[in-house]
């Protein structure tokens, strides 16, 4: 053989072997994206939503149970992104817009229910997730068809409109799991039904404690669920034990499943501008996520996200005169409460108004599937749902699934939308109450711009990939030397 015969097909090869590295990572990406889809039934999330909770409701909560210098659960994760929160029509947004944005991707008017503002049914992340044979759970510590947990399954025009509220759910969903208060809103055939539909009805810690699989529909008051600086810790769950016994029970569904735990008292307590109810409703929040947490890292299929519907009373967190001891969990239960109450009135703060603000509110995340996510970042509260599409659908989570859609409001209102406080009983359609402080007003204006995604740098290559780059390299390198010593 020549050598320019042997030179010619050194070149072919070479030639193949380049093409065939430079296409192999291209196809192990295509393979992996694949794969993940084929696996979406699996996939779960925990949705957890602080009604009311501000990075202030977060703190004072921090301050009381480990000082000033320690970390609750939530401090902790990886992910501490800015969200905004203003409605279609409202630079304030109230629980059932910010609900409906959060569950369905969409802004809609204060009062409104997973409707647009045109009356327009929309579908929601918790239908999503019964479309794709997934298991689903609803917990709440104010009541099933209060504003944020109705957001994930109803369509009313009127948040109030709470008969619609609840036959929609007795008659159009199968959600397993469903724990709060408001057992006296259900009729005497609509709790037939659900029986029939196998709901366990339970109404206690003990009775809860007590099932271990199938559907629950666990209401434990007549009305709200009670208020933590008064419940009774013997007989009622606490939003933690609620949102474990969920998760147990959710997760022997292999499809997966969608659970939103709503810690919906942090409002109600902001709202009456108490020091103690704020933080001991943000302290049990935080244990439920504790419980989430530890889900989580056991189980690389399920994403975490905590974040709330929008932030209420203008709190800020000035000073404190905390003494050395905490709460622990080798002390009773009884006696961590009273502790918490007495740091709390040991902290001092302020408050700018009765109802709720635009400040942007906290979203924390944990799970691997996040991996490509910036740690810090300042989305709308429309993405949250875009996060929870796209993985639900098999997508890759990076900054790209970020659309800059406008979603401005539609009437420049700087009025505070006002939620009943926990001693009421029904609600007004009144939104408006006094004026916010300038303060605010000021963050009012800010809120409405919308982040970009531009500004995050495209998300590295896989380590499989680059592996695999390598190794092709290494054979185009070893190729070319057994030609050489041919030659």
């Amino acid at each position: 053989m020549t050598n320019s015969s042997t030179a010619s097909q050194s070149s072919i090869v070479l030639v193949f072997v380049s093409l065939l590295v430079m296409s192999t990572p291209i196809a192990f990406v295509s393979s992996t994206n694949h794969e993940i889809a084929s696996e979406s039934n699996g996939l779960s999330i925990i949705l957890m939503i602080g009604d009311g909770m501000g990075l202030e409701q977060v703190k004072l909560g921090r301050w009381v149970e480990v000082g000033p210098n320690g970390n609750l659960t939530m401090d902790t994760f990886p992910y501490n992104w800015s969200v905004t929160t203003h409605s279609a029509d409202q630079a304030i947004t109230d629980s059932a817009a910010a609900a409906t944005a959060i569950a369905t991707g969409f802004k809609t008017n204060n009062y409104m229910v997973g409707q647009s503002p045109d009356g327009t049914n929309l579908n929601t992340i918790l239908e999503i997730a019964e479309s794709l044979g997934k298991s689903t759970g609803l917990v709440s510590t104010t009541s099933y068809f209060h504003a944020t947990p109705a957001g994930f399954y109803a369509n009313a025009a009127s948040r109030n409109d709470y008969a619609t509220i609840t036959q929609q759910l007795v008659d159009e969903h199968d959600v397993e799991v469903i724990l709060s208060g408001g057992l006296s809103q259900f009729t005497a055939g609509q709790l037939t039904t659900m029986q029939s539909n196998g709901y366990a009805l339970v109404q206690n810690k003990t009775e809860l404690e007590a099932v271990s699989s199938g559907k629950i529909l666990g209401m434990f008051d007549t009305g709200y669920y009670p208020d933590e600086p008064t419940r009774d810790l013997a007989v009622v769950p606490s939003i933690a034990e609620m949102t474990n016994k969920s998760l147990e029970i959710l997760s022997q569904d292999a499809d997966g499943f969608f659970l939103m735990v709503e810690g919906g008292q942090i409002d109600w307590s902001s709202h009456d501008n108490d020091i103690v109810g704020t933080a001991l409703e943000a302290i049990a929040f935080d244990k439920a996520i504790n419980f989430s947490l530890q889900y989580v890292q056991e189980h690389s299929n399920t994403i975490l996200l905590v974040t709330a519907d929008h932030e209420t009373g203008g709190l800020a967190v000035i000073s404190n005169t905390l003494s050395q001891k905490l709460p622990s969990d080798s002390d009773a239960e009884a006696d961590n409460r009273n502790l918490r109450m007495e740091r709390a009135n040991n902290v001092t703060t302020t408050w700018t108004t009765t109802g709720h603000t635009a400040t942007p509110v906290p979203l924390f995340m944990y799970g691997d599937a996040l991996i490509a996510f910036p740690a810090t970042y300042s989305i709308d509260n429309i993405d949250i749902f875009v996060i929870m599409d796209t993985y639900f659908s098999g997508g890759t989570l990076n900054s790209t699934i970020f659309e800059t859609t406008s979603t401005t409001t539609t009437t420049q209102s700087s009025t505070t939308t006002t939620e009943p406080s926990s001693s009421t009983t029904t609600e007004t359609s009144s939104s408006t109450t006094t004026e916010p402080s300038s303060s605010i007003t000021t963050e009012t204006s800010s809120s409405t711009t919308e982040p970009t995604s531009t500004s995050l740098p495209p998300s590295p290559p896989s380590m499989e990939a680059t592996i695999l780059l390598a190794i092709g390299a290494a054979a185009v390198v070893i190729v070319v030397l057994i030609l050489l010593r041919k030659r």
